[in-house]
């Protein structure tokens, strides 16, 4: 009777356990029932069969039976337990559960999978697949150690195929990854095959169908030359989503097919102790699927190693069959290095869509092909545009400022000889920049031979505009109060002396200096120092010496006319006046041409500073045409006062006084 309401209670709190697409098994074995004042709960301990190819689950349930249920009286009270392991003392019951799984990253045994069947593989090449495209946060290897893993899981599947197998070939696809995996021997392909090379994967299967079959990636052997004897276990992989489209880093290139091993001379140049070379690497990516093979003597662990006598044959298909894609590099993969390598590796043949490469080893082969990028050129297009526009205005100012003054004979000044040395130095250094300017047969990036010559004379003659205005003030000063004996100096040869020979003399300091104008994007649409760090004191301390002196001298002769005792309406003071605060206008925008030039060669990418520089330097001609022409007061009082010189001696009359 207690055995019958027990089998009731069991099934009735079983059927709320399972769910009903479960298979459930129960056996109940004949023992003897124990009895405890236990209450009453039903638990389901659920853990996964250990057979790698099954998706069955056991489930152990454990009912016990309450006091509420059977009554007051303890001897009432049943407890069966259920285990995988029958006791004999126990009710026991096993109920095993058929639930397929998901598969996913979590499926997939990443240390050392061990499928020994096609349909073990497939799962496992499936959660591989599925875990690629997802990128999941469980995804624990890096792109370069999944065809590793998979040739590892398609040789677990190749060992497992016996001698006598009728079918001694399995070939497994997914969306993203095509693998086959077999077994042959050397010496019956030798006697039996008659084609003269033998290639892996075999195309003709029918399991190769639409992209996969259109492939063509392949690992061939010339009969006559196998590197294998007896049977020979394999896996060849064909990856086509592993790398991406983007470019290589240098560090993902081994050294040897990294560096550069030649340059000329005019490329090379120093810094501190290394000597460096502007000759680039041209940017690289695979252009190929990746393949990976390995083949390995029946029933030994070891890898076929080595270098083969006779190189195979990998064929890698072009993705890119353009011509901006060129010089083709076979390499494999280098675990050790964690870098792609051609050792051992070299071009056999190649075409528009295919390259043959020949390798004295197996490993994880790819085509490593240069690029020559096709970029938008409309940015910089339009800077030296608007640089060309621009800069002819200022070039065409700083010219009739200095015509008019020669017209106007009041070169001879030495105020204008001062002015006019200003507009020289600023006129040369836009000629010299202009002929650094980009053009578009180089993409409107600047030549790197071309800035090396450019950038030191901007450098100079920028520096020359600088020390020209301090000249102009110390001028300006002598004015006030004098400061030469001109029984014994002649102004005007110490303005020239200190006006060109200091900026000689901080640029031929730096004569030695690298003018770094290269790279990506370390290139620009012209010529200028590009200076970071540390570097930018070299330069910059030149320029702010000139700055200081400059406010310095303006600050002295600020004083001498706020103190002066004369006439409050002198001319000399209100032209002095002027004269400082149109120079300091000017001053500040050389400075500011100067910051923004390095800005832009700095950022090269955010052409604001650029445009900014080109309004900046610009500004110079203009500012130089508008302070020291149209609105030179001095200079058109002096054509003032020589035409009415010349009105006078035109209307001058003589008389005559006859004395017979």
């Amino acid at each position: 009777m207690w055995k019958c309401l027990f089998l009731f209670l069991f099934f009735r709190e079983a059927e709320k356990v399972f769910s009903a697409n479960e298979t459930t098994s129960v056996t109940v074995t004949e023992s003897t029932i124990s009895y405890s004042t236990a209450s009453v709960s039903a638990s389901a301990d659920v853990s996964p069969n250990a057979q790698s190819d099954s998706t069955a689950f056991s489930r152990t349930v454990t009912l016990e039976l309450s006091q509420s249920i059977l009554g007051d009286n303890s001897e009432n009270i049943v407890q069966p337990s259920a285990t995988a392991a029958s006791q004999q003392t126990s009710q026991t019951i096993n109920a095993s559960v058929t639930a397929p799984p998901e598969l996913g990253c979590m499926n997939v045994d990443w240390s050392d999978p061990e499928c020994q069947d096609v349909k073990c593989v497939e799962d496992q090449m499936d959660a591989v697949s599925n875990c690629m495209k997802d990128k999941p946060e469980n995804f624990s290897l890096s792109n370069m150690k999944v065809p590793e893993q998979v040739v590892k899981t398609g040789m677990s599947l190749a060992e497992a195929i016996r001698s006598n197998d009728e079918n001694k070939t399995r070939v497994i696809i997914t969306d993203n990854i095509a693998m086959e995996v077999g077994l042959f021997n050397s010496g019956e392909m030798k006697n039996n095959f008659k084609k003269p090379t033998l290639v892996f994967p075999n195309y003709s299967d029918p399991k190769f169908t639409g992209k996969w079959k259109a492939m063509g990636d392949s690992v061939a052997f010339t009969m006559d030359k196998l590197p294998f004897e007896g049977e020979v276990a394999y896996s060849v992989a064909i990856l086509p989503d592993v790398v991406g489209e983007s470019y290589l880093d240098k560090d993902m290139i081994a050294w040897q097919d990294n560096h550069i091993p030649d340059s000329a001379l005019s490329e090379l140049y120093v810094v501190g102790d290394k000597l460096m070379t502007r000759k680039e690497v041209p940017r690289r990516r695979i252009n190929s699927n990746l393949l990976s093979a390995e083949f390995r003597h029946k029933n030994k662990s070891e890898m076929l190693s080595g270098r083969l006598e006779k190189p195979a044959l990998i064929t890698l298909k072009h993705r890119h069959t353009t011509e901006d894609h060129f010089d083709p590099r076979c390499v494999f993969w280098d675990g050790n290095l964690e870098a792609w390598s051609n050792d051992g590796c070299k071009v056999g043949k190649t075409g528009k869509s295919e390259t043959v490469c020949e390798c004295t080893h197996f490993s994880t082969f790819a085509l490593i092909m240069s690029v020559n990028e096709k970029v938008d050129d409309a940015d910089r297009k339009m800077v030296v545009t608007v640089a060309t526009v621009l800069g002819s205005f200022s070039l065409l100012a700083l010219l009739i400022c200095a015509a008019v003054a020669i017209v106007l004979t009041y070169h001879q000044r030495d105020n204008m000889r001062i002015a006019l040395n200003v507009d020289v130095s600023l006129l040369l250094s836009q000629l010299v920049f202009f002929i650094g300017l980009s053009t578009g047969d180089n993409s409107y990036f600047a030549k790197p031979k071309t800035c090396d010559v450019v950038n030191p004379f901007v450098h100079f003659f920028e520096l020359a505009a600088l020390t020209w205005l301090l000249m102009e003030a110390v001028h300006y000063y002598s004015t006030l109060k004098p400061l030469f004996n001109e029984k014994n100096t002649v102004p005007i040869v110490f303005y020239f002396a200190v006006g060109w020979g200091v900026p000689v003399a901080f640029a031929s300091a730096l004569a030695d200096f690298a003018y770094p104008h290269f790279g990506d994007p370390g290139r620009s649409e012209f010529c200028w120092m590009s200076i970071r760090g540390g570097e930018a004191w070299f330069f910059g301390t030149q320029v702010l010496v000139l700055v200081v002196l400059n406010l310095a001298a303006r600050a002295f002769i600020a004083k001498e006319i706020a103190c002066w005792e004369g006439d409050p309406d002198d001319i000399k003071i209100e032209r002095t006046r002027n004269r400082m605060l149109t120079s300091l206008v000017l001053m500040v925008v050389i400075v500011m041409t100067w910051l923004f030039g390095v800005l832009a060669m700095n950022n090269t990418d955010r052409k604001i500073f650029h445009y900014v520089f080109i309004v900046f330097y610009t500004f110079q001609g203009l500012l130089v045409l508008l302070f020291y022409c149209v609105r030179n007061q001095e200079m058109w009082d002096y054509r003032k006062d020589k035409k009415d010189e010349e009105e006078k001696e035109k209307n001058k009359t003589y008389d005559f006084v006859y004395h017979p």
